[in-house]
């Protein structure tokens, strides 16, 4: 057997090859990072909210598509890593180090839960990468900024925190005395899942009321996946509430709760929040949810929304949901912001953050300077009051932004 030999000046020369060809990858490598901007998008892709997670993930696709098919970012083309939290504070923990360490992501974006959001705030304030808090609205968020403003100079809150249900609630029912509507007593019933955004909404809402000359006369705490509500309607009878207001999260449970509501002919009005705002809440319930009022303090402002609603609908074949609009306008806001600022260096991607004023699907994005947590109210993102006629969700509150008018619901005629 004839063994091969290979001269010493041939070895050099191979060895030569080899280490010019990894060089040259290595530089390739490189260089294609340099030529791409990358956003670290998260949010519950598995898990029981993962409906909200495929939509944070649809509306970022669109919102890339869009932004790379106008020239990308300062020249560059974005791209998406995905995160799935999975709906657990530690997973999204585990999220954030992986965009930093591995990834090399030049922000963080999106996201659902709170509790989730809080816990990244910690990883998030060792790295000079924004952190774009999408949909949480616990106001520890933006507590916590304001009071460590240097640790957490690079984390913004762009959900409205849920104190504003409470100042939208009782400026909706000065607007339906003065068009004329009053409900049979000045006092409310509150429904809440056993949650921390159930207790902090019904807590906002009933403040709000009780300063303003309303009396509570009862409330019911349940748990998150109930559907018996027999024992509640029982109680409303005897308390005989003008509003009912309902904090809900599982819309199962919420369209139950509805036809129970609608079935027992209780003559309140039935105020609803957040559960009505997915579309499947007008499937389940069918005609019980006419009549029915519903509030967000975030939305899609149709006249705004129309471009959007449109290449989301040609693209997915589907009305987007409310967080897609938002996680779209977020993705444009933080696009913007880096063009403004000239770089995708974080402290200069927060200067223009701060001066940022952007007309997106859920109003004018601006965001508090001391705090990072967006501006709300008329001006900027309004709480916006729907009512369900004829199984379609209409406008209509604030008037600047209504569709139609408020239609006594059934159960009050």
């Amino acid at each position: 057997m004839k063994t091969l030999k290979i001269s010493a000046m041939k070895r050099f020369r191979l060895i030569s090859f080899f280490f010019s060809v990894l060089i040259l990858l290595c530089l390739f490598g490189v260089a294609g990072a340099q030529d791409m901007i990358k956003f670290g998008v998260h949010g519950p892709m598995t898990g029981p909210a993962a409906e909200t997670g495929l939509a944070i993930k649809t509306a970022s696709i669109l919102a890339m598509e869009e932004i790379n098919a106008t020239g990308g970012i300062l020249g560059k083309k974005l791209t998406c890593i995905w995160g799935d939290t999975e709906s657990k504070p530690e997973v999204g923990v585990s999220v954030y180090e992986r965009f930093i360490t591995r990834d090399k992501v030049n922000v963080v974006i999106g996201g659902l839960h709170s509790s989730v959001a809080i816990a990244m705030m910690e990883p998030a304030s060792k790295y000079d990468v924004p952190f774009f808090s999408g949909a949480p609205v616990s106001s520890i968020i933006s507590k916590k900024i304001e009071e460590n403003p240097q640790k957490y100079w690079m984390v913004f809150k762009g959900d409205v925190t849920s104190s504003a249900y409470g100042p939208a609630g009782v400026d909706f029912m000065r607007f339906l005395e003065q068009e004329g509507f009053k409900p049979r007593s000045k006092t409310f019933n509150s429904i809440i899942e056993d949650s921390d955004f159930g207790r902090s909404v019904m807590g906002a809402i009933e403040k709000s009321m009780i300063g303003s000359g309303w009396k509570r006369v009862g409330q019911e705490v349940l748990k998150i996946d109930q559907a018996d509500y027999t024992a509640q309607m029982s109680k409303f009878r005897v308390q005989k509430p003008g509003i009912i207001f309902s904090v809900q999260t599982s819309v199962a449970a919420a369209a139950s709760l509805c036809k129970t509501f609608r079935q027992s002919r209780v003559p309140a009005l039935y105020i609803v929040i957040y559960s009505a705002a997915k579309p499947e809440y007008v499937k389940l319930t069918g005609a019980a949810s006419n009549g029915v009022i519903w509030m967000v303090n975030i939305a899609v402002i149709p006249n705004l929304a129309e471009d959007f609603v449109a290449s989301y609908k040609r693209k997915f074949n589907e009305v987007p949901p409310l967080n897609a609009a938002m996680q779209y306008d977020y993705m444009m806001i933080m696009a913007n912001a880096m063009k403004a600022a000239g770089s995708v260096k974080g402290r200069k991607v927060v200067d223009a953050l701060l001066k940022a004023r952007y007309k997106g699907n859920c109003g004018i994005h601006a965001y508090n300077p001391k705090n990072h947590e967006v501006l709300s109210g008329k001006d900027y993102i309004p709480s916006l009051i729907y009512q369900i006629q004829k199984k379609k969700d209409v406008v209509i509150w604030p008037s600047e932004y209504a569709q139609g008018k408020f239609q006594t619901p059934p159960n009050m005629k």
